[in-house]
């Protein structure tokens, strides 16, 4: 079984969980090295399509958590609050108990936690619930899942650490913004040739 954390993490994988749009961080030293999203979930519960998603998604899961050494992988849960619409929680529940199964093989620890409890730890330390909306402004176009991977994991590397967002500046983010602004980029170049 995998060993319980009890003490901050230095390489922390991070997963916004979501049917199309799941995003993972990767920390090291509270250094972001990458957010980028997952191209292989589960988008599909009936057969056969179910049958190959759920063996992609394990097959590639496991080779990027094996590949990236984590010393812990932190996946957001839902807190339904009846917004959710269609197959989303049955969907992320799947893939949380697929990494689940990953992570005992791999023998790395898996944390679960809720939205409120990193956001509720943002907003305490930053002063205000609203200051969360103006980050995800501020870091427009870059989407809200990368923003909510990334802090999610400097919560799950910091926890221990004394107030977990003391320390955290905006600059965290700068590399991945200029990333997403370099593949937005190319996105339109792609569309204004294809329009030739």
């Amino acid at each position: 079984m995998p060993k319980i954390i009890s003490k901050s993490a230095d390489k922390v994988l991070s997963f916004d969980m979501a049917i199309r749009t799941m995003s993972y961080s990767f920390l090291v030293k509270n250094q972001l090295k990458f957010s980028k999203f997952v191209d292989f979930t589960i988008t599909d519960l009936t057969s056969p399509a179910y049958q190959e998603q759920y063996k992609t998604f394990y097959s590639k899961m496991k080779e990027l958590i094996k590949s990236l050494k984590p010393d812990v992988v932190a996946v957001e849960r839902y807190q339904n609050r009846g917004r959710m619409r269609g197959i989303a929680i049955e969907v992320v529940n799947i893939q949380i108990g697929i990494m689940s199964a990953i992570c005992i093989e791999l023998k790395i620890p898996l944390i679960t936690l809720t939205a409120s409890t990193w956001k509720n730890a943002f907003a305490r330390y930053f002063g205000g619930k609203e200051k969360l909306k103006e980050l995800y402004k501020i870091c427009k176009p870059l989407p809200d899942h990368h923003v909510d991977s990334h802090l999610q994991g400097w919560f799950i590397a910091n926890k221990d650490k004394g107030p977990p967002f003391q320390g955290w500046k905006l600059k965290q983010l700068n590399g991945v913004r200029k990333e997403w602004d370099k593949l937005l980029l190319a996105k339109k170049a792609k569309r204004r040739k294809n329009k030739k």
